[in-house]
């Protein structure tokens, strides 16, 4: 319970917990426009394609490093795309 609690003060806040779950704090309807954004297709996943165009478009450099690198650490199924419920693995990891 000590853990959650980071501020210390006995009381477990929302935002505690959030952090506890690798939650971001962003609403969930935001992640989700974000992903159906991402979704060019419409497939209801990301390609690889469509995140090094999302990536392309930041003026990321080593595209096909980056989403080789996400699609091995969230792509848990390993069909080469990745699921709203993956996308959301990748969104909690940036809370860390």
């Amino acid at each position: 319970m000590r853990k959650l609690d980071l501020n210390g003060d006995g009381i477990i806040t929302l935002g505690e917990y959030k952090v506890a779950l690798n939650i971001s704090s962003q609403p969930m309807d935001a992640w989700k426009e974000m992903f159906e954004d991402l979704d060019k297709d419409g497939s209801g996943t990301l390609t690889a394609d469509e995140l090094k165009e999302f990536l392309r478009q930041t003026g990321s450099e080593d595209l096909q490093e980056t989403v080789d690198n996400w699609m091995e650490d969230y792509d848990t199924n390993k069909d080469g795309k990745l699921s709203y419920q993956e996308f959301l693995g990748f969104v909690a990891s940036l809370e860390c």
